[in-house]
């Protein structure tokens, strides 16, 4: 018995001759044998083997998983590579299960590797005093072709945009944007809407005079900062690029443990409100007038 285990758990390190996983997927090395809820992988390393028959022509793929044991207080890292990738760094708060994006890897001889790397793994009887002993990190739940989860351009006097974006600092949407009402305002934008992104354009309105201009800063942690001061003068618009840390294949990072990590924030000094400029009775201190927010 102890031999017909051996040569089964060889299927599981064998890239090229795992177990069919779901259509168009196997399980390369790594995986313990599947039970009722499906394959878990027993080393930190492990890969599924893509068919290029199934995947042919994408670019991205949504995957869903299972991160065993992950919580807010001990999160799961988990990096994805491939050949001709660059890594991939998520950072996994829950036990329950998440979908990611993630790159389609190059394939050779009608396959491609996904490969996975965790930081952790942990066996249901340290958990919960299971008769479980084995060490578990993630389970792959399914591969898909990407929904494309980017949104080009935002325009935010859109009331379901601003809903959904507009997170604080900001008043009821016009029909050509919001205006900012608080010193520091923010734009929410999921992680996976910026996974492939490498610049932001804002675009904006003022109303302030030439002799009291408006400062204007944008910071976002994968973003850095711009900034710049500005008067009336029509449609203005502020460029933030990736921060780049060094050459080579850096990993990208998703950090689902917040999205709040994912906050543009605004930083307005200088508001001032339509009655002080003799323009209206409207007294609200406004900085800019959030138009759209734009992927380059």
């Amino acid at each position: 018995m102890m031999k017909d285990n051996i040569m089964m758990l060889g299927l599981f390190s064998n890239r090229h001759d795992g177990p069919a996983f779901q259509d168009g997927v196997h399980l390369g090395e790594g995986w313990h044998l599947s039970d009722a809820t499906g394959p878990w992988s027993r080393r930190r390393k492990t890969e599924l083997i893509l068919l290029e028959d199934h995947f042919k022509g994408a670019e991205m793929l949504d995957l869903q998983l299972q991160a065993f044991g992950a919580t807010v207080a001990k999160p799961q890292g988990l990096t994805v590579d491939g050949e001709g990738l660059d890594p991939q760094v998520f950072t996994i708060p829950f036990n329950e299960p998440v979908q990611i994006s993630v790159q389609c890897p190059r394939f050779v001889n009608g396959r491609g590797t996904l490969s996975f790397v965790t930081e952790w793994l942990e066996s249901p009887f340290a958990i919960n005093g299971s008769l479980d002993d084995r060490l578990l990190g993630i389970r792959p739940i399914a591969v898909t072709h990407c929904v494309d989860h980017s949104f080009d351009s935002l325009f935010f006097g859109d009331v379901s945009v601003c809903s959904k974006h507009a997170a604080s600092g900001w008043a009821l949407p016009d029909v050509d944007g919001v205006w900012q009402i608080e010193d520091t305002a923010s734009i929410q934008v999921s992680p996976t809407e910026l996974v492939n992104v490498d610049s932001l354009t804002l675009n904006f309105m003022v109303i302030n005079s030439a002799a009291d201009p408006l400062s204007v800063t944008l910071s976002h942690p994968e973003f850095g900062e711009a900034s710049g001061e500005f008067s009336n003068s029509g449609n203005l618009s502020l460029q933030m690029d990736r921060v780049v840390a060094s050459k080579g294949r850096e990993p990208r990072s998703v950090d689902l443990v917040s999205e709040l990590n994912q906050l543009i924030k605004v930083l307005s000094v200088g508001r001032v409100s339509p009655h002080d400029l003799g323009m209206s009775e409207d007294t609200r201190k406004l900085g800019i007038k959030l138009v759209s927010l734009e992927e380059n």
